[in-house]
């Protein structure tokens, strides 16, 4: 006979269980910083763009439905940015529902980043008190992205990984929606990176080329390798090879295009 404590709220009470993801609770989309989301603005076209690049090769290298973990080898990297403006653009795609989990229970960003409360979250689904329709929620401008925050500071983070509980999270979030972005600890601090990337099937490694030590990342990549699906360079200058910025290199590829066609 199954334990209570293995069967898990998730299942216990049919958490999930033949939901539409349309039937999530909506909140409004009030970001701290106007500018954070920039792959669901035009303000910042250029990174925008990037992230629909990042978008395209993760889907490339993945198939759907997948949970992606977005990690660091150090604190200030900028995975947190990366993790929800990739699940952001992924939402924009309009290919498949996403869902972005705050699974950083040690250090969480992404509640005061998007200015919504930080529990009832993750924490609370692992321990057992609360239900996932009552932590996850979309953003009513954006309602294929559904978001599960962090949920309140615990001191044991590695043992609510370290449960059945969280293996049949996955599982369940795995079913409902098409692509899940885990924003993860930085890899080498603690055992939840391990624990949670056991779950994933692939990883990206935020890099910042100003912060990141290199001892570090090397170590980090190296324990990646298995499940790497790529690295992003955050806050990093324009490559010192290119002449052209993006603008310019569209207008000379117009103006190209226009003396073949003799207009």
């Amino acid at each position: 006979m199954t334990k209570p404590e293995e069967a898990g709220i998730i299942y216990s009470h049919g958490d999930l269980e033949g939901w539409d993801v349309s039937a999530l609770r909506n909140v409004p989309l009030q970001a701290a910083d106007a500018m954070l989301l920039v792959s669901a603005t035009t303000k910042d076209a250029y990174s925008a763009e990037q992230f629909r690049i990042i978008r395209t090769r993760v889907v490339q290298a993945l198939k759907r439905p997948f949970v992606l973990a977005v990690s660091s080898p150090s604190v200030g990297d900028g995975k947190s940015f990366t993790a929800l403006n990739l699940a952001a653009a992924m939402a924009l795609s309009g290919q498949a529902p996403t869902l972005l989990i705050d699974a950083d229970l040690r250090s969480s960003a992404l509640h005061r980043r998007l200015s919504v409360q930080r529990s009832p979250g993750l924490a609370e689904i692992l321990s057992g008190a609360s239900l996932v329709r009552d932590a996850i929620f979309r953003f009513e401008e954006l309602p294929s992205l559904a978001v599960l925050p962090a949920g309140e500071e615990t001191k044991n983070p590695t043992d609510l990984f370290d449960s059945l509980r969280w293996r049949r999270l996955a599982q369940v979030v795995r079913r409902h929606f098409g692509q899940v972005v885990v924003d993860c600890p930085p890899v080498n601090l603690f055992a939840d990176y391990d624990l949670i990337e056991g779950q994933c099937d692939g990883v990206v490694a935020v890099v910042r080329p100003d912060h990141t030590d290199r001892t570090l990342c090397l170590a980090a990549l190296a324990k990646m390798r298995p499940k790497l699906a790529g690295v992003v360079v955050n806050a990093a200058e324009e490559w010192f090879l290119w002449k052209k910025s993006p603008e310019r290199y569209y207008s000379h590829y117009g103006s190209e295009e226009r003396l073949r066609s003799g207009k």
